[in-house]
């Protein structure tokens, strides 16, 4: 019961923490990733920690998103960002990849003809289309 008291604060202070962070960029993905592993850390080295302990310890989600904001070094993140645009650009290579494959085979399926017949004896032989 504790581990699952200890999941529903950690996401509700990330959850929190990406309202105030506005808009969905990939150096805001890159800060809530960093932000989400220290509170796990932070919930397996304090087992029985809520809400309030995160507050006290990492700060209010609003201070923190602020604080986020008015940086003026990103460096550190610029790196971890990267590597969503290149997952991302994978993914979607991948898929249109996928549907381009499937344009260019599915006329050759069309053009393959033939029924499969099950007989009683559970055998079967193929019988071409009219």
């Amino acid at each position: 019961m504790k581990q699952n008291k200890a999941l529903h604060c950690d996401k509700l202070f990330i959850r929190e923490l990406r309202k105030n962070l506005g808009k969905k960029t990939n150096l805001k993905k890159a800060y809530i990733s960093d932000i989400k592993e220290d509170v796990h850390r932070y919930m397996n080295e304090h087992p029985d920690a809520d809400l309030n302990s995160l507050y006290e310890f990492f700060g209010e989600p609003e201070k923190l998103a602020t604080e986020f904001l008015s940086r003026n070094d990103f460096s550190d993140l610029k790196k971890k960002a990267m590597k969503y645009t290149v997952w991302r650009s994978v993914a979607i290579g991948v898929i249109i990849l996928f549907i381009i494959s499937a344009i260019a085979v599915y006329p050759h399926l069309k053009m393959i003809g033939g029924t499969i017949v099950v007989t009683d004896d559970f055998s079967s032989q193929e019988t071409p289309l009219e």
